[in-house]
């Protein structure tokens, strides 16, 4: 049962953005940004019934992995492999996450790189590490923090603890090697990197302390998880980012990586930077927006329930109410039928951005 609840509470993930039109005749078409991955069949991955994971191949021994609501990526190494996230998902699809692995290559998985600390992406990470005990799992030493934190306040979480951490930046080449490094930022040092067939691993905390970039520079392929949407709207505010000024600054750190293909971590395809420069734009609008609503809302009592008003807190809703309602117009107005889910998610995204406006 519990299983099933996790499959259909993150499935409103992609399916959310449909239920305002389900009393209508007819839902609206997706733009075709949106549209990606279907089955041999012609059916989006993420209405396949029993849940399907298809395993694509990049350059080299990468793997790219999905359900249409999922994403993560696989290296096959000198002795064995390296996996990227292990999303409870993955374990309730047919094959599972470790089945689609054996089904490309007979060696053991001898890494799992944890990109965050978030359930969503790693919850599963438990059942990589049954299937092979010696495992080392790899992360970030906040990633490995936050696990600590949340363990304490609930026994039941699943997800083990990385055993190899590192506190800033590092490389993970093929044959399981890590050590302490990171992406170069000059181009003498990136045409070097460009013959490293591991994986590098650099710091962030676009989406909470311990995020990764993780790059695959031999075959110009980027991770990168809960920062850009190919084809859509972030999820509700902003993807719940910790930190709403450094995801918004993530948009021109992603772009200042040299990388052709985006494995953003959920729904529908894989991205490229084009994808990211169109969510930036978009945020952008959203910021725009709520700078609007923020000075062309005014404070005071319309509201025919005085008695409703007479409360503090409830004149300061009624305000940004006003403020989300300016700021909401003009960003779905500009972007409906450029990206999905637009309707559903921006309201929230304004009040995110106007929230940081006013406080941060």
């Amino acid at each position: 049962m519990r299983m099933f609840a996790s499959r259909f509470c993150l499935s409103l993930f992609l399916f959310v953005a449909a239920a305002a039109c389900c009393a209508a005749e007819e839902c609206p078409d997706l733009p075709e940004s949106s549209k990606g991955i279907t089955d041999e069949t012609g059916t989006p991955l993420h209405l396949v019934q029993p849940p399907k994971l298809i395993v694509t191949p990049f350059d080299d021994g990468l793997y790219w992995a999905a359900d249409g609501i999922y994403q993560n990526m696989f290296m096959v190494g000198d002795s064995g492999v390296i996996v990227v996230d292990a999303p409870p998902n993955f374990f309730q699809t047919t094959p599972n996450l470790v089945e689609a692995i054996a089904g490309v290559t007979d060696k053991p998985i001898t890494h799992l790189v944890y990109s965050h600390f978030h359930r969503d992406h790693i919850g599963a990470a438990n059942e990589v590490a049954k299937a092979f005990p010696d495992v080392k799992i790899v992360a970030n030493e906040k990633t490995k923090e936050l696990i600590q934190a949340a363990q304490r306040r609930n026994q039941d979480d699943p997800r083990p603890l990385p055993t190899v951490t590192f506190e800033q930046d590092a490389l993970l080449a093929k044959d399981g090697t890590l050590r302490e490094g990171g992406y170069p930022r000059d181009g003498k040092g990136r045409a070097k990197l460009a013959e490293f067939t591991g994986l590098t691993l650099t710091s962030g905390k676009f989406h909470g302390d311990g995020d990764l970039f993780i790059m695959a520079p031999a075959q110009r392929v980027m991770y990168v998880v809960d920062l850009i949407f190919p084809g859509f709207s972030p999820f509700s505010r902003l993807a719940i980012t910790r930190d709403v000024g450094e995801f918004l600054d993530a948009h021109d750190t992603l772009l200042d990586f040299d990388f052709d293909t985006l494995v953003a971590g959920h729904l529908t395809r894989l991205g490229t930077k084009e994808d990211i420069r169109t969510q930036k734009a978009y945020m952008e609008s959203i910021v725009a927006g709520a700078r609007k609503g923020l000075a062309e809302a005014q404070f005071g009592p319309d509201n025919s329930e005085p008695c409703y008003l007479a409360d503090p807190f409830n004149a300061v809703l009624d305000y940004l109410d006003r403020v989300l309602d300016i700021c909401t117009k003009e960003v779905v107005a500009e972007w409906k039928g450029k990206l999905g889910a637009v309707e559903t998610f921006t309201r929230a995204h304004c009040d995110t951005i106007q929230t940081y406006l006013r406080v941060d």
